[in-house]
């Protein structure tokens, strides 16, 4: 039996759900399955009204910024600003998923054995595995559907077996987690376990044979996209702020507002306005920060102690790690302007 999700089953489920009001959650989970492999179109958001827009803005706290996360996001954004990455991919090897799971499966054996079993109940049953290749443009390259702790799926959406195994691995630590109880801890550490494994995963495609630039491109492309996470939400929280503390660029938001919407991303700093940031968003850019120094700094025989800590809260960020993540990402990114400082005002322990 190969890996892949059997559509007509889920296409079953989903009408199912869409019939009990009580099954929201499924139909929510099976319709995106659905949309992320094309096989349903993805629904439009409708633009947001100018009057809405700013009738929310008028009713929003500005001291929703004042917290020590978003002061930290603002100062990683100002040294992280000269940063660019325009790198084509290199041609890599292409296997076909069971290799993929075959080298999954060795890195597990090799550095994290103790959680072997876990990603064998995962891979054990194929059609909880969806592979696809070639959709450039879906808005990220792995998912973790889960409906409840006994129903879960993945999807793979990488470029080639490299970056499908780094993926592969990212994605088993939250089905993973879902195993160990992980969801009923802090919901802001919920992605620390992935992401720190697909770094050791960089590693590991080093160690058994695939060194230079493959892995380092696989490496430089998964450390941008939280710089770019970082430097977007630091220029919505400058935008927000202007709105209320700059008369002019009010105005001209408010009369080019059709333009504005585009060029600012009204739609989404709308939903900020209205709702804050959601948790995920802020849980990727915390388990960046606090999983790039538990990645440099813990040994992996000490790393599930150290990540059960922090999920269910006996550990929390500190300020003094900030420093060693700007050099971390400027020996990744090369960024000669990635100057070194230090927090004035720092996370608050």
């Amino acid at each position: 039996m190969k890996y892949g999700w059997n559509t007509e089953d889920v296409k079953r489920q989903l009408d199912q759900a869409k019939k009990n009001k009580l099954d929201q959650l499924k139909a929510y989970v099976y319709t995106s399955m659905l949309t992320d492999i094309k096989v349903l179109p993805k629904e439009k958001r409708a633009s947001v009204d100018r009057d809405d827009f700013f009738d929310t803005c008028s009713n929003f706290n500005l001291g929703y910024f004042n917290s020590s996360f978003f002061r930290m996001v603002e100062y990683l954004s100002d040294v992280f600003s000269d940063i660019e990455l325009e790198e084509e991919p290199p041609v890599f090897i292409e296997n076909s998923p069971e290799e993929v799971i075959s080298l999954c499966r060795d890195f597990y054996k090799r550095r994290d054995k103790n959680n072997l079993n876990y990603f064998k109940r995962l891979t054990n049953v194929k059609e909880r595995i969806q592979f696809i290749r070639g959709n450039l443009n879906n808005p990220f390259a792995g998912r973790t559907y889960i409906i409840s702790p006994n129903e879960y799926y993945v999807l793979v959406n990488g470029l080639n077996s490299l970056q499908d195994t780094s993926i592969m691995i990212h994605e088993s630590k939250h089905v993973e987690g879902l195993m160990k109880g992980y969801s009923n801890g802090i919901s802001l550490y919920q992605e620390l376990p992935s992401y720190i494994y697909e770094m050791h995963s960089f590693d590991y495609l080093d160690y058994i044979g695939y060194q230079g630039t493959d892995v380092g491109w696989l490496r430089r492309q998964t450390v941008y996209k939280y710089v770019s996470m970082i430097r977007k939400m630091a220029k919505q929280i400058n935008i927000i702020k202007k709105l209320f503390n700059d008369t002019e660029f009010f105005s001209a938001v408010y009369d080019g507002y059709e333009w504005c919407s585009i060029e600012y991303g009204l739609d989404e700093i709308y939903r900020v306005l209205k709702q804050g940031y959601p948790e995920s968003t802020i849980s990727n850019i915390i388990s960046f920060v606090v999983g790039t120094d538990l990645y440099l700094n813990t040994p992996m025989n000490n790393l599930d102690h150290i990540l059960s800590c922090y999920i269910f809260g006996m550990y929390k960020m500190k300020p003094g790690i900030i420093d060693g993540i700007v050099k971390y990402v400027d020996t990744v990114l090369g960024n000669p302007g990635a100057k070194v400082k230090t927090m004035k005002n720092g996370i608050d322990k």
